[in-house]
């Protein structure tokens, strides 16, 4: 089985139809995210941190360095930086 993840860029992200962006505060400073709403994530959709998913219920940061990943089964997947 292979997979094929779809990498965005925080550029194509703020160039995206529906998608905004909001100032958000880090430990290392405050960056204008990217701003997804979940249910318009494609699976293996992989977006780079800084950025927010919201959703109805509930809200997913991504920190900057990080990344997140809409696994085929609908859970986002956050690898952490070291």
């Amino acid at each position: 089985m292979s997979l094929t993840f779809t990498r965005i860029t925080k550029y194509e992200a703020s160039h995206r139809k529906g998608v905004r962006t909001r100032r958000v505060v880090f430990d290392e400073g405050a960056f204008d995210c990217a701003v997804y709403q979940r249910s318009s994530l494609a699976p293996l959709q992989v977006i780079e941190g800084p950025a927010v998913i919201e959703e109805l219920v509930s809200t997913t940061i991504v920190a900057p360095g990080d990344r997140a990943t809409l696994h085929e089964t609908g859970a986002i997947i956050i690898d952490i930086r070291s």
